[in-house]
């Protein structure tokens, strides 16, 4: 039974993937806060074939997804949003540079910016499957969450990091 100290721990994870899959902090509060209400009142659907953080993480990441398409929707009606354009927009606290000459906590900020970019222009599913695995959820884990076979999830791993490579101008591994 799911009760409120395990929802509480979960909501740090929760946050970062409806984050990473939004790139709007308060879109992703509201859907991790959606999620976890969906989840409280379906408590009594959870079958346990999956732990239950892969439950919550499957609710939290449909109700992102939702948000997301209802998002994009809407914006053909409205001006381009830019989460530069808020000053008050919140972002994901990055560890402290390891270095603390200017040039090179500048070098560091631009490259995370790029990265950014650069996975916020990848296919959704694509975007989705490599930020699982970078949280350190295995192949098999996300192709039960997201119901697709582990084959489909590889190849979308394989296919992100490829277009990332090529976005941000690295070779491959042994190439």
């Amino acid at each position: 039974m799911m009760d409120y100290t395990q929802a509480a721990s979960s909501y740090g994870k929760l946050l970062a993937l409806s984050y990473r899959l939004l790139g709007n902090y308060a879109d992703a509060e509201d859907a991790v806060q959606e999620g976890l209400l969906k989840a409280y009142r379906n408590l009594h659907t959870f079958k346990g074939r999956s732990s239950l953080d892969t439950w919550l993480c499957t609710i939290v990441k449909n109700c992102a997804r939702s948000r997301y398409r209802r998002r994009q929707s809407s914006a053909r009606h409205e001006l381009p949003y830019s989460p530069e354009d808020n000053e008050s927009a919140r972002s994901i606290e990055y560890p402290a540079p390891a270095s603390s000459r200017p040039d090179v906590i500048c070098e560091q900020a631009e490259a995370q910016k790029q990265l950014e970019k650069a996975l916020n222009r990848l296919p959704q599913d694509q975007k989705e499957a490599l930020l699982s695995v970078a949280d350190g959820m295995k192949y098999r884990e996300i192709a039960e969450r997201i119901n697709v076979p582990r084959a489909t999830v590889a190849t979308r791993v394989h296919r992100a990091r490829k277009e990332l490579r090529a976005a941000l101008g690295l070779q491959a591994a042994g190439a």
